[in-house]
């Protein structure tokens, strides 16, 4: 399972109130903190701030295999895309790609 914590991969998020993600996470009774069912093939894709965790693989297969990837957002140009900027995607994406023997397809 994932679990993630919205909005802690603002600028403000972490620099401006480090506590409140913090108390966040450890208070189990606080409900900001969501788990997120990943089912078998499965695609993640949020920016590398964003608070996340991952629990206990639960998969009866003895060898699961798992794929990450790291991306860095570029500007058509090639340079590096301006600091603050805050990753997002549009809402009817989110569970709309799977990962499978030809890469990253839609479902």
């Amino acid at each position: 399972s994932l679990e993630v914590l919205p909005g802690s991969h603002r600028p403000d998020g972490h620099n401006g109130h480090p506590s409140l993600i913090q108390s966040s996470v450890e208070n189990k009774n606080d409900k900001k903190v969501l788990p997120i069912n990943v089912p078998q093939g499965t695609v993640t894709i949020y920016s590398s701030r964003l608070w996340h965790r991952g629990g206990a693989n639960k998969n009866d297969d003895s060898t699961p295999e798992r794929s990450f990837c790291f991306m860095t957002l570029m500007e058509d140009e090639g340079c590096m895309a301006p600091p603050g900027l805050v990753h997002t995607m549009a809402k009817e994406d989110v569970g709309k790609w799977v990962l499978n023997g030809n890469g990253i397809v839609s479902r």
